[in-house]
């Protein structure tokens, strides 16, 4: 921040300086609806308006709203009002009103003057009453903004009397008419037929050929039925709006029920809007989403693309009918020659027959201009190409070290150059490629290479896919993915760009397409049979069998590649992986030479295999260094989820969690969608359920957007787990009954097996869960399911034993509350000794790791323990336990039902009472007095540490005598 420039009634303004221009900044400060806000500039946006200075940019930050506009110098507020631009402002704000736009407050402060009038429109909620000189309409609607503007003008003094015409701030006016395309009917079909979201349109055509205003014309349409209209140029756009933290964020925001339109004109190559659209283009919502685009470029992830043709000579008459009256043959046929049919060239033409007679041989018009103006300087703008920033002139007047303005303005003066979007663009393409045909070859490729090494990336790569040299776009793409490979945070960017190029060539390269396996390797080895590929080698990745990996005798590298995708295909599908494939690995491992940074990531790819394999942690850690120091930030992902699996601490497993999701967002939303999942399931056995249910509707929402049956199949699962904790089994059955349809359906790990079965024991219906378990289904045998199964399976109490005692031997983070609960009465006959260890063991592991889930699950098994050794007062003081935990974490249901089994109560949270134990002798011994008190105390309250408040009082008995006394206040 620079300096403070000045206070106006709607907020204050800086001048600051961002990436090394000067900029403004106002801090709005007074009350904002945040949709009208930002609906209303979208609206102002696209009129794109020469006289209204709008925001570069919007932004949210603690609550404020933050704007952006470029410094606009020697622009002053203006101080007294004249009849001309009194007349200027009313056909301005009548315009709006017309358009659609609601301006509900208009003072001094927004009119800047310089050579004309620039409208700055205060679009805020409200104002305080004691603000002078300031008009406000608490009105929302189009038909205030005219009326604002009238009584503003009123209390200066002046009272507009204007004819009623269209609005144009040109000295002549001609009038610009519409005329409506059967496209715009058939995409309204479209958008009305609709079942499945979001709908993908894209209208497509030669540049001027009036893709813009179809689209506007359709969003005004949709606006009126309800349509949430967002107008976007690029993804900080749909940020703000939804202030959301990331992509996935966003996706998950924008399924929020108000349906809504997208609207994208001229979608670029290079743009960061192309990989998030993409992505929301595989999803569905249900929600009413359309995502409206404009582009010269025809995109493949569009469910209709509509290519808008030239005028017809028919269409062109009634285009010049409206606009001039009635209009000759010859006038109609010289029109649609010079324009080539397109309403864009048209427009420019209307614009300089305004002063011209229509009949005049004009055919030779441009060139006499486009020679007039013509120099080195306009001839090396047209490098950056047809559209530039003011970024990339800035780095160009940098290489060169030449000022371009008055290049510029006088292109601007003359047409051959306009503004759009905040965009410098030469107003034809034909104007563009004039001069850019005129530079040498030499001098092209010497400020391409110059661009390339100093323009910011995005630009760069924008710049290098906007290139007409087929070579030339190919080498600097390839060159910019090569440079940033290891770059994660760009890789869904290095994917889409790749795509972009090859299609431009319409025809697949070797190098394009081994670049593009490997980066959608890392998001997702598996993700790979998704794609698309021309040459076998990457076509067949993940086709292969371990037969014909056994016949080799030597893997080559890319032989790696398949290897890591037939082990997790195998696991993914709930599958043990074959002995041959294991044994591969460790082969591979020993004998391979993994010197350079790609070997490296196969070697720490096939020690992760390895690891899920074998559980060797040493594995794991070996596969953590290689991707610690050499950044494979997407293996880093996959072993800090294990280590939170291996965690024995709940704070471990959340801190890995955390990390695994701190690292997953930067490479892609899908990936970020497991850790999610896997702090959800902290959630459930932390016991914080309403938290936990909804993160669950979160994460089944988001499974549903990117279709991740995984992870939707999990959320099943976790649902399932609870039900089975409440106690409601039927409900638990339905639930994985439910995930076993999708697992099925999807061909992975049916892990509702593993529910079905545990739920079965749970509820008593031990011969259901024997028969699940004869069918010896591979998802029995994973993550120590394995023991919980052979001990249900046991034929007699000898062999049950053994698998005991085996079982002891082999310390196990799953299941083991589980099995504790089903097997309490059995094991307190067969080795109780054992058992109660193994139980307190695990009560002082949930304890430190405050699941308290699975904690009340073992109180109740210590109840059970008990009650079947005929402990009665250890029993009932576990059973205590249990239902005071169970209350604490909102599960009242269930200690209802622990309390009517015993028939006892309790109240629902820890009150302060005083406990009289009764008179004591004074000479009764002080240790055996508090252990009576102790085992009267731990009946009622479920600790086993308390403190106890002795208060000694005396009182005189009937005799005279003083006796002694003790009250024990505990609270």
């Amino acid at each position: 921040m620079k300096k403070f420039l000045r206070e106006t009634y709607w907020g204050d303004e800086f001048l600051i300086e961002d990436d090394g221009e000067d900029q403004v900044l106002k801090i709005v400060r007074v009350p904002v609806d945040r949709s009208f806000f930002f609906n209303e500039y979208a609206k102002l946006k696209r009129f794109k308006l020469p006289n209204v200075l709008l925001p570069e940019k919007l932004k949210i930050s603690e609550g404020k709203f933050l704007l952006f506009y470029p410094y606009y110098h020697n622009l002053a507020p203006l101080e007294n009002l004249s009849e001309q631009v009194a007349k200027q402002l009313f056909r301005l704000f009548r315009f709006l009103s017309r358009a659609g736009v609601t301006i509900p407050a208009l003072g001094m402060d927004d009119v800047l003057v310089n050579d004309g009038v620039f409208l700055i429109p205060a679009l805020i909620s409200d104002l305080s009453e004691d603000v002078k000189g300031v008009v406000f309409s608490k009105k929302k609607t189009p038909q205030a903004t005219e009326e604002v503007c009238r009584r503003f003008l009123k209390i200066h003094g002046i009272e507009p009397h204007l004819e009623d015409r269209e609005f144009s701030f040109e000295s002549k006016e001609i009038r610009i008419p519409y005329i409506h395309r059967k496209e715009e009917i058939l995409i309204k079909r479209d958008i009305e037929a609709a079942q499945k979201f979001p709908l993908f349109i894209l209208i497509t055509g030669e540049q001027r050929v009036g893709k813009t205003k179809l689209a506007s014309v359709l969003v005004d349409e949709l606006r009126e039925e309800g349509y949430l209209i967002h107008q976007i140029s690029s993804l900080e756009d749909l940020r703000v709006w939804y202030d959301a933290s990331d992509e996935l964020d966003l996706l998950t925001k924008f399924d929020d029920g108000q349906k809504k339109v997208i609207l994208i004109d001229d979608l670029l190559e290079g743009s960061d809007l192309l990989s998030f659209l993409e992505e929301f283009f595989g999803l569905t919502t249900s929600t009413r989403i359309i995502v409206l685009t404009t582009s010269t470029k025809v995109f493949r992830f569009f469910h209709r693309v509509y290519r808008l043709p030239p005028f017809t000579l028919e269409e062109t008459q009634i285009f010049l009918e409206r606009a001039f009256g009635k209009t000759s043959e010859d006038q109609v046929k010289l029109m649609h020659s010079l324009s080539k049919g397109l309403p864009g060239y048209m427009v420019e033409l209307l614009k300089f027959f305004n002063k011209s007679n229509l009949r005049d041989n004009i055919v030779g018009i441009f060139k006499p201009l486009l020679r007039e103006l013509d120099s080195v300087e306009i001839r090396e703008l047209s490098v950056l190409g047809q559209k530039f920033t003011g970024s990339e002139l800035n780095v160009l007047e940098k290489i060169t070290g030449k000022d371009y303005h008055d290049t510029l303005m006088s292109a601007y003066d003359s047409g051959v150059i306009t503004t759009e979007e905040g965009l410098y663009r030469f107003t034809l393409r034909e104007f563009w490629k004039y001069y850019y045909n005129k530079l040498s070859e030499i001098k092209k490729k010497e400020l391409h290479e110059k661009l390339f090494e100093n323009l910011p990336d995005d630009l760069a790569i924008k710049h290098a896919l906007s290139l007409e040299d087929p070579k030339l776009r190919f080498f600097y793409v390839l060159r910019y993915v090569r440079k940033h490979f290891w770059d994660y945070e760009k890789t869904r960017s290095l994917i889409e760009y790749l795509k972009r190029l090859e299609e431009s060539f319409k025809k697949s390269y070797y190098s394009i397409e081994s670049l593009k396996m490997k980066l959608v390797f890392r998001i997702d080895p598996l993700g790979t049979e998704k794609e698309n590929f021309h040459f076998r080698r990457f076509k067949t990745l993940g086709e292969a069998d371990i037969n014909s990996i056994l016949q080799k005798g030597s893997l080559s590298y890319y032989d790696l590649y398949n290897l890591v995708v037939l082990s997790r295909s195998c696991r993914r599908a709930g599958k043990k992986v074959p002995q041959e494939i294991l044994n591969i690995i460790k082969r591979e491992l020993k004998e391979k030479d993994f010197s350079t940074k790609e070997r490296l990531y196969l070697k720490a790819h096939l020690l992760y295999e390895l690891f899920s394999l074998t559980e060797d942690r040493e594995t794991l850690k070996d596969m953590m260094n290689i991707a610690s120091s050499e950044g494979f930030l997407d293996l880093q992902v996959m072993g800090y989820r294990a280590l939170g699996l291996l965690s024995r601490t709940r704070a471990m497993s959340n801190y890995y969690f955390n990390h695994s999701l701190e690292l997953s967002r930067k490479i892609d939303p899908s990936l970020s969608i497991v850790d999610e999942s896997n702090l959800t399931w902290s959630l459930l056995y932390e016991g914080k359920i309403t938290n936990f249910f909804v993160q669950l509707e979160r994460l089944r929402k988001q499974a549903r957007l990117f279709e991740n049956a995984p992870i939707l199949s999990y959320t099943y699962f976790l649902e399932g787990l609870y039900h089975i904790h409440r106690k409601d089994f039927q409900k638990a059955e339905e639930v994985f009954r439910t995930e076993l349809e999708l697992e099925e359906k999807h061909g992975i790990e049916r892990r509702a097996l593993r529910g079905l079965v545990i739920n079965y024991l749970f509820s008593g219906d031990i011969e259901s869960a024997k028969r699940l378990l004869e069918k010896d289904e591979p998802e029995f045998d994973r993550f120590g399911f394995d023991f919980f199964k052979r001990m249900v399976l046991a034929k007699d109490d000898s062999e049950f034993l053994k698998i005991w005692k085996e079982r002891l031997e082999t310390p196990q983070k799953f299941f083991n509350e589980e099995i504790a609960y089903v097997f309490a009465e059995k094991l307190a006959k067969l080795d109780p000794e054992g058992f109660e260890e193994f139980l307190l063991e695990l009560e002082r592991e949930n304890v430190e790791n405050s699941s308290n889930l699975t904690l009340a699950l073992v109180y109740e098994t210590f109840y059970k323990f008990y009650s079947t050794l005929r402990e009665t007062f250890k029993a009932k003081r576990y059973l205590r336990k249990a239902i005071f935990v169970y209350n604490l974490i909102s599960l009242r249901e269930v200690s209802v039902k622990l309390e009517a089994e015993e028939k006892t109560q309790i109240e629902g949270k820890k009150p302060s009472f005083y406990l009289l134990i009764g008179f004591i002798e004074t000479e009764k011994e002080f240790s055996d007095m508090m252990e009576f008190a102790s085992a009267r105390l731990s009946e009622v309250i479920p600790y086993e540490v308390f403190s106890i408040r002795i208060i000694e009082r005396t009182r005189r008995d009937e005799r005279g005598e003083i006796q002694n006394f003790w009250f024990f206040q505990f609270e």
